[in-house]
């Protein structure tokens, strides 16, 4: 499913002058207010004219609680002889040593010591364990979604991290169905997806946790309304981006205004 939006989008991307079915434009426009799931009113009027606008939205950490994945991710270990505390500190030995989630380096690492890991069984369970990703997805993530759509945004989800497992991940999550882009990186240059998709004249926002990917987007493309999701008060706010929500209701609330302007 995602490789086939994948090549959607690739075709799209090298013929300008196509457009994928429904992409772009507003969905069919209803008279009187629409009411979504977050009991926020999106006014829609038949004599609205039709807008693009596209929405570039992260998966860890604003749809995805990685922080509690994590949590249970390297409780997973104990069944191996690998306590959370070992699990944990490997992990970031490994983000430190290479940039990014490498599954097999990090197994590789854990068997240094632990001489009795196998490898290929761990990573099978470790695929397994990654498919049950249904249950950290953030409550509000789902309406916020849909409440996007009703609006009328074309949604893309660009996210990095190991490519098989974060597909699994999201596959398994329930929210492939409302995206219309997907795009998994390998390092963190998310401004250059919204550069390419994103054009002047539309209506194009951006949200992300981390504060230096939220900097960077602003940096490169100004007219581009950037959120910060900052789950937790006491994190560091990106000093560029246009909005800091402490979760995707208060994001939503921002886009129902931008959108109203």
């Amino acid at each position: 499913m995602i490789e086939s939006i994948r090549h959607n989008l690739l075709a799209h991307s090298r013929s300008p002058s196509r457009s994928l079915r429904g992409l772009g434009r507003f969905a069919p426009p209803r008279r009187g207010p629409c009411q979504n799931g977050l009991g926020i009113r999106a006014e829609t009027t038949a004599d609205a004219l039709p807008r693009i606008m596209k929405a570039f939205i992260d998966f860890d950490g604003v749809l995805f609680d990685i922080a509690r994945h994590k949590r249970e991710y390297f409780r997973f270990f104990e069944q191996y002889g690998v306590s959370r505390g070992e699990a944990r500190k490997t992990y970031g030995e490994m983000k430190r040593a290479i940039g990014r989630d490498d599954q097999r380096y990090y197994v590789s690492r854990l068997k240094e010591k632990h001489p009795r890991l196998d490898i290929e069984k761990t990573l099978r369970a470790i695929r397994a364990f990654k498919g049950q990703s249904r249950s950290c997805v953030y409550k509000e993530a789902r309406m916020f979604l849909e409440a996007l759509k009703k609006f009328g945004f074309e949604l893309h989800l660009v996210t990095s991290g190991d490519k098989v497992l974060q597909e699994r991940k999201i596959e398994m999550s329930g929210l492939l169905k409302y995206f219309q882009g997907i795009h998994l990186l390998e390092n963190d240059d998310k401004a250059g997806i919204v550069r390419r998709f994103a054009t002047q004249g539309e209506i194009a926002v951006f949200l992300d946790d981390k504060e230096a990917i939220a900097d960077q987007v602003k940096k490169s493309m100004p007219h581009v309304s950037v959120l910060h999701v900052v789950r937790h008060k006491g994190d560091a706010r990106s000093k560029k981006a246009d909005y800091a929500a402490l979760n995707l209701r208060e994001a939503l609330r921002y886009i129902k205004r931008l959108c109203a302007e």
